[in-house]
């Protein structure tokens, strides 16, 4: 009577061990889930906060601002350059430098380095290794507006607490390529005027400085 018991008791507690053990696995894939939910939450959020303040920027040194803004908060590097194509459709003109020595990037060609390279091939450069191998970038992306390259974005080295870019930074970088090219080619049109309306005064030559 005793042993039926004791293998009674024994088959219980496999059962109760079984379940907890059920119970565990469950908890941990709905917690990966809910990681994962809030990770991708955060991607989008910063995918529109990425559009919505390049749509709302006025003006190349409003543009050049929020593009140095976003990468600094989203991506995390306060080093970068933005360039745009010169007339002759051959050279990379530096328009805004922030956190580096803009002497090296004021003009580039096109093909020549990997920042020109980026440009003339449309590929996006993400380093894998070492950027101080790759004079400290660490992604190159073209800019581009309605399927034409009209410039580039180059990161240099990330903030400390950043150890490398993730996936969901490719995109967001990729986004800001595409709405920062639309944005620079939409400054640079003239804005049209009803008929006697008076022309805006010239733009504030401050735009588009170069930044420290």
């Amino acid at each position: 009577m005793l042993r039926q018991k004791i293998a009674a008791f024994r088959k219980e507690r496999a059962l109760l061990e079984a379940r907890v053990s059920e119970l565990e696995r469950a908890s941990r894939r709905l917690y990966a889930s809910y990681v994962e939910a809030e990770a991708q939450s955060t991607h989008l959020a910063h995918l529109f906060v990425t559009v919505e303040r390049l749509r709302a920027a006025r003006g190349r040194g409003a543009i050049y601002t929020a593009i140095r803004e976003l990468v600094e908060s989203i991506v995390g590097s306060s080093e970068l350059a933005i360039f745009e194509l010169d007339e002759d459709g051959a050279h990379l003109q530096l328009g805004g430098a922030f956190g580096i020595d803009p002497t090296p990037y004021t003009r580039v060609p096109l093909a020549c380095g990997r920042i020109g390279q980026v440009v003339a091939s449309g590929q996006p450069y993400f380093s894998e290794g070492d950027v101080e191998e790759s004079d400290g970038l660490t992604a190159c992306v073209a800019l581009t507006a309605e399927g034409q390259r009209v410039g580039a974005l180059a990161v240099f080295r990330l903030l400390a607490q950043k150890p490398a870019l993730s996936a969901a930074d490719h995109e967001i970088l990729r986004v800001l390529a595409a709405h920062a090219g639309a944005a620079l080619r939409d400054s640079a049109r003239p804005a049209q005027r009803a008929p006697g309306e008076a022309a805006r005064p010239p733009a504030d030559p401050a735009d588009g400085e170069l930044g420290a």
